[in-house]
């Protein structure tokens, strides 16, 4: 089971080898499912409620977390959790599964060592954390990365990695900048050899870092 998906008390979805199948489970109700939500979220130190009816947030496990209440949610509360394999596939898996050919495998191992700049993109469930993953264990030992947001699900087992997580306001900050303040600082300030992951505004400040910077994967 990847995904499960809360659309509503009464509609409960898991998803299982890629598809997504309706459960006979349900909540009571809307206060039932609101308070099963603040649980998850008040775990993380996070909050929701009318002035705030909209969360993303990550587990300890590292599972990603989306929360969002009326008056945003019409019809009553949406919750999904996004689950992550507790064992990384490899670039043999993905060989193995015919997801692409050895050649390919080869290239962006190649890429990867060659310090090229490589850009992962697509939709949600494409894949990108996955092959984000793979490529990072091509990446040698005495070169540091650091992702713009924090992504429990990476797992590159590098001493030099470190990760951040947007969200924590600086002084002057305008709603939204703290995730491109980050992306800004340690794509410029610590070293330039970095492979970030990032969802927003602050891809643009990436994108700069990789034009002026030292080539980074």
């Amino acid at each position: 089971m990847a995904d499960v998906l809360v659309n509503t008390y009464k509609n409960i979805y898991v998803e299982r080898f890629g598809l997504l199948q309706k459960t006979n489970s349900r909540f009571t109700d809307d206060a039932h499912l609101m308070n099963i939500i603040d649980r998850i979220i008040s775990r993380v130190g996070r909050r929701i409620d009318e002035s705030s009816p909209m969360v993303d947030a990550r587990l300890p496990d590292g599972s990603r977390v989306n929360a969002i209440i009326p008056p945003l949610a019409i019809d009553g509360p949406i919750l999904s959790i996004r689950r992550f394999s507790v064992n990384p596939l490899k670039m043999e898996d993905l060989i193995n599964y015919k997801a692409l050919t050895p050649d390919i495998a080869q290239l962006l191992a190649g890429c990867v060592k060659a310090k090229l700049n490589i850009m992962i993109s697509g939709g949600t469930g494409a894949g990108k954390t996955t092959l984000l993953n793979i490529l990072s264990a091509y990446i040698p030992a005495t070169r540091g990365s650091s992702p713009s947001r924090i992504p429990p699900n990476c797992s590159c087992s590098r001493s030099m990695w470190s990760a951040l997580k947007p969200g924590a306001k600086h002084r002057g900050d305008r709603p939204g900048d703290s995730a491109r303040s980050g992306a800004k600082q340690f794509a410029h300030a610590p070293r330039p050899h970095r492979h970030r992951e990032v969802r927003g505004a602050e891809a643009f400040d990436m994108l700069q870092a990789m034009n002026t910077a030292t080539k980074a994967p």
